[in-house]
């Protein structure tokens, strides 16, 4: 997973090189590290008192994300709480 961790970061970095919203372009929040450890305790990158919880795939996602969950593996953590580094 760090690979496909790394590319979004990447694009996280340029995407917040170019918002319009310069306010979150500071080092802290292009921090590789920081990106990485609000992912996995389940916080928002920029507001760190939003929380995310993890949510097993099932019927309500789209149906070509069903069909096609191959292709979107990568960049789904596993929700099973002895998996998850969510939970």
């Amino acid at each position: 997973m760090a690979f496909y961790l790394d590319i979004f970061y990447r694009r996280y970095y340029k995407k917040l090189e170019n918002t319009a919203h310069q306010e979150f372009n500071k080092s802290e929040y292009k921090d590789f590290n920081y990106i990485r450890s609000m992912i996995y305790s389940g916080k928002d990158f920029i507001k760190p008192n939003a929380r995310y919880s993890p949510q097993a795939i099932d019927d309500i996602f789209p149906k070509y994300l069903l069909d096609n969950i191959h292709i979107y593996d990568k960049f789904i953590l596993p929700v099973e709480a002895e998996e998850s580094p969510l939970l």
